[in-house]
């Protein structure tokens, strides 16, 4: 496998990344904002790049450690990877104080 450096680097939909120009996602020095954003918008072509680009075990414990994740992207991580991880915002709001 390729290191970050010698890979190509990975190409978005506009969908995944809507709230700014995805040619100037910085991709290296934003892996969370990125892989988050991916999981909650993205396509399976747009998760096939992701995957590529940082490797299973990047995503998957960036995935583990984020307390913002929308509902969509907790299900599409515990469906591809199993992770069992902290609840959804939404599921956080329901909580009792």
């Amino acid at each position: 496998m390729k290191s970050k450096e010698t890979a190509r680097k990975p190409t978005f939909s506009n969908e995944a990344i809507w709230d700014m120009d995805s040619n100037m996602l910085d991709v290296d020095n934003y892996p969370e904002y990125t892989i988050t954003s991916i999981f909650e918008r993205g396509n399976s072509r747009d998760l096939s790049e992701l995957i590529r680009y940082y490797g299973v075990d990047q995503v998957k414990e960036t995935l583990s450690k984020s307390e913002n994740l929308m509902p969509r992207a907790v299900h599409m991580a515990n469906t591809l990877f199993n992770l069992q991880r902290p609840a959804t915002r939404a599921e956080r709001k329901k909580e009792p104080a």
